[in-house]
């Protein structure tokens, strides 16, 4: 069999890969089949020099050490609820905290604040309901009707068209933060990262361009 260190590693939190890349990869595929890919989950605090990782997507402002990036897109965040809690159709003017149950992200306890600042809804109550350690948990249970929850839009893409979840309190607003194609400067030279990320980047593009008809 192929050896192991052959393969290029690409590094994406757990979500983005089940989420956003998973679904996009048959077209990186279909055009560069012979690429040998292994795709590892990451955690925020990731560190290129002790790593094998060649290429990664990261959330944050573009600059890290040693490394160079490239915008892939900006995320906007969206309130998403199951059908089972709050019908299709239906838009309530004031976000009540006490009639909604909330779930949030253990791992990123402010976004429902970001939303709350960003989208200037009107709300009542205070947040509570279940956390979840990840936004891949996390929408599992705004699936399931356990609450309202905030995640970033482009994790719940098939959800939203499938009709399992919908956006109450209408549509996505920019977190402020980004995503990022970034590789260690010393794995520069290597062709099969030149051409993922490429066809990230292209991916990026046509997600941007998606995101703005919404």
């Amino acid at each position: 069999g192929r050896k192991m260190d052959a393969s290029l590693m690409v590094g994406a939190y757990p979500a983005l890969a089940s989420r956003w890349l998973a679904p996009r990869m048959h077209r990186f595929v279909e055009t560069h089949g012979t690429t040998p890919i292994e795709v590892v989950a990451i955690g925020p605090d990731l560190d290129f020099s002790g790593d094998r990782i060649d290429i990664a997507i990261l959330r944050g402002s573009g600059s890290w050490a040693n490394a160079r990036s490239t915008l892939l897109f900006p995320e906007e965040l969206v309130v998403v609820a199951s059908p089972k809690m709050i019908p299709v159709g239906v838009k309530p003017d004031i976000l009540d905290f006490q009639r909604y149950p909330t779930l949030q992200n253990a791992s990123r306890p402010s976004l429902w604040l970001t939303w709350l600042r960003v989208s200037g809804q009107p709300y009542s109550g205070a947040i509570q309901g279940i956390r979840f350690a990840n936004s891949d948990m996390l929408v599992a249970g705004a699936c399931n009707g356990l609450g309202l929850a905030v995640v970033p839009a482009h994790y719940v893409e098939q959800e939203l068209s499938s009709g399992v979840l919908h956006a109450p309190f209408g549509r996505s607003v920019p977190s402020g933060e980004a995503y990022w194609v970034v590789h260690p400067e010393a794995k520069a030279q290597r062709s099969a990262l030149g051409m993922f990320r490429d066809w990230l980047v292209q991916e990026g593009r046509r997600h941007r361009g998606r995101s703005s008809d919404k």
